[in-house]
């Protein structure tokens, strides 16, 4: 995403999400299904990274997949607004080292 921009409109994509979700019960009880999957394979893999001793121990992998959720909203909506993708890749590396063990 960072080294081509212009090629994802996942702004558009998330907003229109945000607004099924709110309007559309069937697409909303799918929406869970398929999160409540990708949630459990995210849980189990910070769980299997922290077991490594690759991961944070003193958080727990809810909220880091939360956390990971949170910083993937805010660099759609910065990518989306034109934030230069050099400087989001040092905020990701950031992030990224927020989470691994130090």
């Amino acid at each position: 995403m960072l080294a081509a921009p212009d090629q994802f409109d996942w702004l558009a994509t998330r907003l229109e999400i945000a607004r099924k979700l709110r309007n559309d019960p069937d697409f909303s009880r799918g929406w869970a299904e398929r999160s409540a999957e990708l949630a459990a394979a995210t849980t189990d893999r910070l769980r299997r990274q922290k077991q490594a001793n690759r991961v944070r121990d003193d958080v727990p992998s809810d909220v880091l997949r939360c956390y990971l959720d949170l910083v993937l909203d805010g660099l759609l909506a910065r990518l989306a607004s034109g934030e230069d993708p050099q400087r989001l890749a040092a905020v990701l590396d950031l992030v990224e080292n927020s989470v691994r063990r130090s």
